[in-house]
């Protein structure tokens, strides 16, 4: 009986992979139907898009020309966003990185992850922090100082030293420090 309940738990864990699988495979078709159904357009501006050097460039000695997609998509969301609305030509940067973060977002969804990626082996771990203990100040340490006072000098608009109460009350002039 313990047998057959780890095959089953085996196989139900096949089964929830196999789901996973099916599923992103299920998202990706989704997302290539409609070009795939309307390629004769697609055609069409991609004949337009060779035509344009900005756009194009030759592989393998000149005999295959190749779309540099990331330039045309840049140069058309920002054609987007100048003919879509009111932006001001001093926002264009601000809503040219918010399309193009929500351009990232759609396409690297429902992307598998590797597992592992992105993390550091275990051949290089950081060395341990070392804790350093600090004491805290005691009251007997504070009492053991003596108070210093020193005279309060204040001053004039000009930095000049003001007269104390006791060089006024003589009629003294103030001192010059």
């Amino acid at each position: 009986m313990d047998d057959k309940d780890k095959i089953i738990e085996e196989l139900k864990l096949e089964n929830e992979t196999l789901q996973k699988k099916l599923k992103s495979k299920e998202t990706k078709k989704s997302k290539t139907k409609f070009a795939l159904d309307n390629l004769d357009y697609f055609e069409k501006i991609l004949d337009i898009i060779k035509t344009q050097d900005r756009y194009t460039f030759t592989r393998k000695g000149g005999q295959e020309k190749v779309i540099k997609i990331n330039a045309f998509v840049n140069d058309l969301l920002v054609a987007k966003i100048k003919l879509g609305g009111n932006v001001p030509d001093n926002q264009i940067g601000t809503r040219l990185s918010m399309d193009e973060h929500s351009l990232i977002k759609f396409l690297s969804s429902n992307r598998v992850k590797k597992e592992g990626a992105g993390k550091k082996k275990e051949e290089d771990p950081k060395p341990p922090k070392k804790e350093v203990k600090i004491e805290p100040i005691t009251k007997s340490f504070i009492e053991d100082e003596e108070p210093v006072e020193e005279p309060q000098v204040f001053r004039n608009d000009f930095g000049l030293p003001l007269p104390s109460s006791d060089q006024r009350a003589a009629g003294l002039p103030p001192l010059d420090e």
